[in-house]
């Protein structure tokens, strides 16, 4: 975490059906120096069911805009956030 960030409050920047679509997000956004943190969003039997990724409030937008500039197409980030795949007609 860089020292900008440390004092500053964090907000969600998305919320996600598995751990590894989150760490996916993650990597994408440490890449371009925005620190993360994933979090346990919802427990089912003590188990995490949804992961919480929260960013600086102060770097929120830019976030938006690498994950907005990234390779991924709208399916594909659809597929992250959601864990499913819609078929095309």
């Amino acid at each position: 975490m860089d020292e900008e960030a440390a004092g500053e409050p964090w907000c969600i920047f998305g919320e996600f059906d598995s751990q590894a679509t989150a760490e996916v997000i993650r990597g994408l956004l440490e890449a371009e120096s925005v620190d993360c943190a994933i979090d346990p969003a919802r427990l089912e039997l003590g188990i995490p069911a949804k992961f919480r990724l929260s960013v600086p409030r102060s770097k929120l937008h830019r976030a938006r805009w690498i994950i907005g500039q990234s390779d991924l197409s709208e399916r594909e980030l659809e597929f992250l956030a959601t864990g499913t795949w819609e078929d095309e007609d």
